[in-house]
């Protein structure tokens, strides 16, 4: 009756079964259990000694008498479920650690990059908290009044991680009159910008480099778009042009004012 929920806490179908028919049949010899599952009698009793060790069964055992099991209070199920999520986080912190060699590895043996493509709010902030995996200085082209209009408080959020994961950033933006508003009140150590003037109108998508990994963000009041590539000699490419642009660009400074 129940099988089909309890598997949903980790539970395998036959334990589930098992666990059912314990709390159906009160303190039970492993035999009367065996005989009103569906199961095989050695399986059975191996399902049995699981539900111990997971501690959603006991055994009783007294001198002279056979063996009682009995189920555990369903409450256990609980704490099963805490143990499942604990190790789906240690599997998510693991694979995270090792995608970027994994990607690389694939990269090499295929010979493409990994594409990923995203939508709507969600997937521009999947986009940019990407970034936050980088090892090294994040290098980042960004209309910041497009940032602060659609994703302020993304950003705001991300900025705030950054800082706590001490990941250095390099940005050119758009010189705007916002952008220069808005840089004047930088104070982070983690971060330095360059403006590059509005009227070659050099983008209108931003683009984060970092890793071997690099991103592309379209931010307008008709579209929400993101795009991750991973490949080292397209990243490496990038990463060149960024470092040339921001060698023949003009210092930004905070406290003093600047001209196009």
């Amino acid at each position: 009756m129940y099988q089909d929920l309890l598997a949903q806490t980790g539970l395998t179908p036959n334990q589930a079964t098992i666990y059912e028919l314990l709390l159906q049949e009160g303190p039970s010899k492993a035999s009367k259990i065996s005989q009103k599952s569906p199961l095989k009698r050695g399986l059975v009793y191996k399902i049995l000694d699981e539900l111990v060790l997971l501690k959603l069964a006991k055994i009783e055992t007294k001198p002279g008498a056979v063996a009682l099991f009995t189920a555990e209070h369903p409450n256990g199920l609980r704490e099963l479920v805490k143990t499942k999520e604990a190790e789906v986080e240690r599997a998510k912190t693991g694979i995270e650690q090792l995608l970027p060699q994994l990607t690389s590895e694939f990269n090499l043996a295929v010979g493409k990059p990994g594409i990923k493509f995203y939508e709507g709010l969600e997937g521009a902030k999947e986009v940019i908290f990407d970034s936050l995996k980088a090892t090294g200085t994040i290098y980042t082209y960004m209309d910041a009044e497009a940032i602060d209009k659609h994703l302020k408080k993304v950003n705001e959020s991300y900025i705030k991680q950054r800082a706590e994961k001490e990941i250095p950033k390099k940005i050119i933006a758009l010189d705007t009159p916002f952008a220069r508003a808005h840089y004047q009140k930088l104070t982070s150590p983690l971060t330095e910008v360059r403006l590059i003037p509005l009227e070659l109108n050099p983008f209108k998508t931003g683009m984060q480099i970092y890793n071997n990994t690099i991103s592309y963000s379209t931010l307008t009041d008709k579209k929400m778009i993101g795009v991750i590539i991973e490949d080292a000699n397209i990243t490496q490419m990038h990463r060149s042009l960024f470092e040339y642009l921001w060698s023949v660009l003009p210092k930004f400074s905070a406290s003093a004012e600047q001209t196009s």
